[in-house]
């Protein structure tokens, strides 16, 4: 782990020079031991070409090494490359498979996700289920999914329309710094 906080030091600057071809040099470092976090971030900056060529096969597999070792955030990250096509082509059951799977882990994130995908027509509309992942990754401290719950109050979609609902998501987003809310 403190080969991985460190590379984090260095892509950030904090308390030394920011360097990111250091930070990446020692995530894979951290991820060559096996270290789940670390092949996530290194994954990220395969992923954005972060320090190193952009190469989405590459952040694909380091994304799929941190799963298999059940990190949620791998797997959320492997649910957005299938929902967006980011290196693999479009498939929104792998995507919805892989967000389940970091959603049994707790991840808030994945749960939005999860709701995107059903308030998605590219998918399967269903405001339920949307709404049912919103509120568990509300349930969870996660603002994006706030602010789209206080978007289906704020329109009537999937549930009555209420101001007041919307209002109360929105300020509990917009509390947690979500801009969007702000915008709301």
């Amino acid at each position: 782990r403190a080969i991985t906080d460190l590379g984090g030091l260095y892509e950030k600057g904090r308390g030394v020079e920011k360097d990111l071809a250091q930070a990446a040099a020692l995530y894979r470092r951290a991820a060559d031991l096996k270290y789940p976090p670390a092949m996530v971030n290194l994954g990220v900056f395969y992923e954005n070409g972060i320090s190193v060529d952009k190469n989405l096969t590459q952040a694909r597999t380091w994304y799929e090494q941190a799963a298999d070792l059940n990190n949620p955030t791998a797997m959320f990250y492997l649910g957005v490359m299938y929902e967006k096509g980011k290196g693999v082509g479009v498939d929104y059951d792998k995507a919805m498979s892989w967000h389940k799977k970091a959603a049994d882990l707790k991840n808030a994130a994945a749960m939005n996700a999860i709701g995107n995908l059903y308030d998605n027509s590219s998918y399967k509309t269903d405001p339920a289920q949307a709404i049912a992942w919103y509120k568990k990754a509300a349930a969870a401290g996660y603002a994006p999914a706030m602010c789209n719950l206080g978007a289906f109050y704020d329109h009537g979609k999937g549930v009555p329309l209420d101001h007041e609902q919307a209002f109360k998501w929105f300020k509990k987003a917009a509390d947690l710094n979500n801009g969007m809310a702000m915008f709301n």
